[in-house]
């Protein structure tokens, strides 16, 4: 991990506590229950800002503000309501996220990407309170080999605005929303226009790194197809969202390894960076993640967080969790937005369009028919096969029709209707 300048060499000054320590987190259900608590990890996020140089060395801790935002996957707090402090455990695929979001954020700032947080810090806690490898026991983030995991973090500039979660109850007209998708118009025009073979040659040159980040790679995107078509029962069966007259429809809606890259990619090349089909793609755009203001000039966009998921890949794929979990299924606004992108292709055919985005909801890396965080339910009961959920969800050539939904509670139960598979 990244070592951090310190003002002093002296740990137990810098961070004015003694050693920070945290529990041996050894199980995958002890996390899950301590990521989010406040009390446990205070201490270290001010430890963190005042190694960063955020927070003077001399200030009394107890007077630093220190905030959860919300609980995502990893533990993420505020500090001073001006930065955000991010920390990777082990679960999850934290190893890979740290190195993968810490690099990105490098590559997106080379990139002039302005709805990109400005980076501080990449480092560990480890190095914040200078400890052995054998102090690195007090700090195992649960499932590493060697027990000694120094707790890596990364902090970076908290975006002005709102997310669209919390924003979502001021936007009071047709007109608001509409603008909502033309924002996020501009910010994947950005994501997408980035040239990424370049960037990465001269980061990669710059870092000494010789091995390029699997997400980042030309073949990433069908290597990933092609695992979630073969490991399709087995996720949907965990994930229990999808009824079982549909579940057993799914195979044969599909395309096979050996038709996808015809079917989904029209047969271009899926091994090269040069594919007009193909981009920089942020892959997880929900409500949490996309920052907007709304003044009285209209709404405007401030940002975007969370980049772990980022991959080069099809650029359709990027539509999934922002139709899914930011418009919640309004097609109106998918429309919108493929017209704001330019997409006149996708406008030309939009039951093809809606056959491959569909396909690509079913394949998606996550449980994306889960949506009842967003406050509401699919009701997927009511659909006979997936060629009607295909019109109802994605053909943006009929704006007549749409899904059966139900608002819901976000602490609904969700019921388990696949678990017999």
């Amino acid at each position: 991990m990244a070592n951090t300048t310190t003002a002093t060499t002296n740990a137990t000054n810098l961070v004015c506590v003694e050693k920070g320590r945290l529990p041996v987190i050894g199980t995958k259900k002890e996390y899950e229950g301590l990521f989010g608590e406040l009390s446990l990890w205070r201490s270290h996020v001010v430890a963190v800002g005042k190694s960063a140089g955020l927070v003077s060395i001399h200030e009394d801790p107890d007077k630093v503000s220190v905030t959860l935002p919300f609980l995502g996957t990893y533990p993420v707090f505020f500090l001073n309501d001006s930065y955000v402090v991010k920390f990777y455990p082990t679960f999850h695929n934290g190893r890979e996220a740290f190195v993968t979001e810490s690099f990105l954020y490098k590559l997106l700032s080379k990139a002039n990407i302005t709805c990109v947080p400005k980076l501080h810090l990449v480092s560990s806690l480890g190095a914040v309170y200078h400890l052995t490898d054998s102090e690195l026991n007090a700090l195992d983030g649960g499932g590493a080999p060697t027990k000694t995991w120094p707790w890596p973090f990364i902090v970076c500039n908290k975006i002005s605005g709102r997310s669209l979660k919390d924003l979502r109850k001021s936007l009071n007209t047709d007109s608001d929303l509409l603008e909502v998708a033309q924002n996020i118009a501009l910010i994947l025009q950005q994501m997408h226009s980035v040239s990424l073979p370049a960037l990465l040659d001269q980061i990669e040159a710059e870092l000494n790194i010789t091995e390029r980040i699997a997400r980042l790679t030309p073949t990433y995107f069908i290597d990933f197809i092609n695992k979630q078509i073969n490991n399709l029962k087995t996720n949907h069966k965990k994930w229990g969202m999808v009824p079982s007259h549909l579940f057993e429809q799914m195979e044969s809606y599909l395309p096979t390894t050996k038709t996808v890259k015809d079917v989904l990619f029209d047969g271009k090349p899926t091994d090269t960076y040069d594919n007009d089909s193909f981009a920089f793609m942020h892959c997880d755009l929900h409500e949490d993640h996309v920052f907007l203001k709304k003044t009285e000039s209209g709404i405007h966009f401030s940002g975007i967080i969370d980049f772990n998921d980022c991959a080069f890949g099809l650029k359709l794929y990027d539509l999934i969790q922002i139709h899914m979990n930011s418009f919640q299924c309004n097609k109106k606004l998918l429309r919108t937005l493929i017209e704001a992108l330019g997409w006149t292709d996708q406008l030309m055919d939009t039951k093809k369009f809606a056959y491959k985005c569909t396909c690509l909801t079913i394949l998606h890396e996550y449980n994306v028919f889960d949506t009842v965080e967003e406050g509401y339910l699919i009701k997927l009961n009511e659909i006979k096969s997936f060629e009607e959920l295909a019109t109802l969800m994605w053909d943006i050539g009929d704006l007549t029709t749409s899904l059966p939904i139900e608002l819901c509670d976000v602490q609904y139960t969700k019921p388990v209707t696949s678990s017999s598979h």
